[in-house]
């Protein structure tokens, strides 16, 4: 939901449905739209001006925030997940959610003395195209596809569009004569996972009636009626509450439907469509081109908006205003510049920003996150390169391989596969590895130390790579390397069983950690090359974890 202007800032998006207003008419000066309370209640169309203010989602923040305590400020950093910085694509988005919004209304005008006797007639012929075995065709809906690799901010950039609208107004009279209506500009479902007609049948009711507080699941699903009749039930609540536009999320789930199902899916919202004229975007990742298949594309021909296809962004200008807007909302005492200022900091940062995320929005927002709250955990206070190439380590471990690849191999198939590694994480989920899942000391060190107290680089390296500061002496609780000659530690777990005694053999076991989808900080650790001190570390740890 966008957020609300305050004289502190942006306030975090609210839950729950938005109220419904009181219909306001204003001229839409497209004379198209003119003459129907429909498209007249509808907001002014946006402007090169107003639109990027009102797409933009920040949340509140103030420099001094970097001083308050480090468990108050990582509740902040969780924030940055709210910040959304409109770009082309954005605008681009909106343009078309209007276009597909507002006419979808130019042949359903409810003042029309012919509607309700159309109205009656597309329900008719709404009944007779569920019975074809195939999609109708011949219909005039207007349709559109909303396509991007997931993490990309589909779904955010969406809601954000969808709320530039109001979901719910109440009509009584217009231009002085009564006209007693519930509109509802939009409305955003999700696929069911199974292509059950009947699910997305009872989400629409249930959204429906949370919306305008009416009990059409009470009076339409109380009998377990056949499907055929909840669909034409369904039809008909869109005429009557005006629905502008109907959002069908993940439509790729239906790739995983039973036999059958997902053809019948669609032959019912195909249907709706182009009976009922009532527009419909499927939003979906590269999977749902196969789902969505010719047959749709021919039965919207008639609509000439096109669809939209995201994609990651590139290196240049716009992932540089992403991460200028990402990097305003630092809460550490020794903030990096949040555009490049000739010192080379914020340059840094943007490149193994980019390394790490190849340009995958939710990637980029996830890793200035963690990055600051391990910065927190170590008592850094600033953001580095190295400390955001150790939280991609550890946190992205499921889909890191694939986007090394995506550097190369730009094939749909790995594409498909880094869309599905994705798709598995939570960032909500991660903040335990921020800690490297181990236990670390206040001092966010560890002491790597070779036997006789000789300096290992190869391991010194290892362990930076998973962000902990190397030193050669070994502080107050800190890990330390295990160094008696007499007792060369052996690998304990996941299969590592050698004696190491070389420095190629600590490099090995790094690497095999990272292999096995651990940091090499864990691999060191399990395979007993490094340890633990003291019960004081423990405590330590468990006090930043809680």
């Amino acid at each position: 939901m966008p957020l609300r202007k305050t004289a502190q800032g942006f306030e975090e998006p609210r839950l729950g449905p938005r109220p419904i207003i009181e219909a306001v008419y204003r001229d839409p000066l497209v004379p198209s739209y003119q003459r129907n309370p429909f498209t007249e209640a509808l907001p002014p169309i946006e402007d090169e001006e107003t639109g990027p203010f009102r797409l933009a989602q920040r949340p509140r923040w103030d420099p001094q925030h970097a001083h308050l305590g480090v468990r108050t400020r990582m509740h902040m950093i969780a924030q940055i997940r709210f910040v959304l910085q409109p770009l082309d694509m954005h605008f681009d988005l909106m343009d078309k959610v209007s276009l597909l919004l507002r006419s979808g209304y130019v042949n359903r005008n409810p003042i029309d003395p012919r509607y309700f006797c159309w109205l009656e007639t597309a329900i008719a012929d709404f009944k007779a195209d569920l019975a074809l075995p195939n999609l109708n065709v011949t219909g005039a809906g207007m349709g559109s596809a909303f396509i991007g690799p997931s993490g990309i901010g589909k779904t955010t950039a969406i809601s954000a569009v969808l709320n530039l609208f109001p979901q719910a107004v109440r009509h009584s009279q217009y231009k002085g004569r009564p006209f007693i209506c519930t509109q509802i500009p939009w409305l955003h479902l999700e696929c069911p996972p199974d292509g059950s007609v009947k699910a997305l049948c009872l989400q629409f009711f249930e959204a429906v009636d949370l919306l305008i507080h009416s009990d059409y699941c009470g009076l339409y699903l109380s009998k377990s009626p056949a499907v055929d009749n909840l669909v034409v039930k369904m039809a008909r609540v869109c005429a009557m509450h005006g629905i502008g536009l109907l959002v069908i999320d993940e439509i790729q789930n239906l790739r995983s439907a039973a036999t059958g199902s997902d053809r019948k899916l669609l032959n019912y919202l195909v249907a709706l469509m182009n009976r009922l004229r009532v527009p419909i975007l499927f939003v979906g990742t590269p999977k749902a081109d196969k789902v969505l298949g010719q047959e749709f594309r021919q039965a919207r021909r008639v609509s000439s908006f096109g669809d939209i296809y995201w994609d990651r962004l590139p290196k240049g200008s716009e992932f540089d205003l992403l991460c200028e807007a990402l990097l305003e909302y630092q809460y550490l005492k020794n903030p990096i510049p949040n555009r490049e200022d000739g010192s080379g900091r914020f340059t840094a940062i943007r490149d193994m920003l980019y390394e790490e995320s190849q340009g995958i929005a939710a990637l980029v927002s996830g890793l200035v996150m963690l990055a600051q709250m391990r910065a927190l955990a170590m008592q850094k206070e600033t953001l580095t390169p190295t400390l955001i190439r150790s939280v991609a380590i550890d946190c992205f471990r499921l889909v890191r391989p694939f986007l090394q690849k995506l550097k190369f191999d730009h094939s749909t198939a790995l594409q498909y596969e880094v869309d599905q590694r994705i798709a598995e994480l939570n960032f909500d989920q991660l903040g335990d590895l921020v800690f490297f899942g181990q236990h670390i000391s206040r001092t966010g060190r560890v002491a790597v130390i070779g036997p006789q107290g000789a300096d290992l680089p190869p391991a010194r390296d290892a362990v930076a790579t998973a962000g902990a500061e190397t030193i050669s002496k070994e502080p107050e609780g800190t890990a330390q390397i295990a160094s008696e000659p007499s007792a060369a530690p052996r690998c304990q777990s996941r299969g590592m069983s050698k004696t190491i005694t070389t420095r190629c053999e600590l490099v090995r076991i790094a690497h095999e950690a990272t292999s096995q989808r651990l940091s090499p900080h864990q691999g060191l650790l399990a395979a007993g090359v490094i340890r633990n001190l003291g019960d004081e570390v423990e405590r330590d740890s468990a006090a930043l974890l809680s």
